[in-house]
């Protein structure tokens, strides 16, 4: 599903697969599908390498404009996602799966309404043993809290960093977390229900 461990291999085939049958592409020509900087990048790669098209990336120069520092890391040697707890040993890394499909708790894969999250299986590259906690969110309760964060917040994000929110009201109500920093990453963006 996710063979170069990326969580975006599947639009890269994907975004491939549509060029071909478009005949948009085709093998020993270049081709130059669009400018990223993440995790679409590594899935266009990947997929364009397997299917044996060259591939140009292009990655825009917003990123030094906002003062980050480009860095292209050597994939041999790999990253090390350990840098927080390494910085401060106290901190609690929560993950968090749909209660349909609690693969990290030990549970079987099910189908849900939550995409980009719960895909049925652990990946190579997610070292659990960081992980402190697994909450686990219901479709219907994501769902609900992106309609709040929307209305409430005028935050439209996809229906991951819902579920994300939603776990961390969830972890912010528990008596030994007052006064203590939640933070909730929002991996995208564009979602409304």
């Amino acid at each position: 599903m996710e063979p170069s461990s990326s969580v975006k291999d599947r639009i890269g085939y994907s975004m491939i697969s549509d060029a071909e049958a478009k005949c948009l592409i085709k093998l020993g020509e270049r081709v130059h599908i669009e400018p990223t900087s993440g995790n679409t990048g590594i899935g266009l790669a990947f997929m364009a390498a397997a299917k044996g098209y060259m591939l140009i990336i292009m990655m825009p120069s917003i990123l030094i404009g906002f003062g980050a520092e480009v860095v292209l890391t050597d994939p041999t040697k790999g990253m090390k996602g350990k840098f927080l707890k390494e910085q401060n040993p106290n901190i609690k890394l929560f993950g968090v799966e749909p209660v349909e499909s609690p693969v990290f708790s030990g549970g079987k894969p099910g189908p849900h309404k939550i995409q980009g999250i719960g895909t049925g299986f652990i990946p190579g590259v997610l070292e659990v043993d960081l992980i402190d906690e697994v909450i686990q969110i219901s479709s219907d309760k994501a769902i609900e809290t992106a309609k709040l964060l929307t209305l409430k917040e005028g935050l439209l994000v996809g229906i991951s960093s819902d579920t994300a929110v939603a776990a961390a009201i969830r972890i912010v109500k528990r008596p030994e977390n007052v006064g203590k920093l939640i933070i909730v990453i929002f991996p995208n963006f564009g979602c409304a229900f």
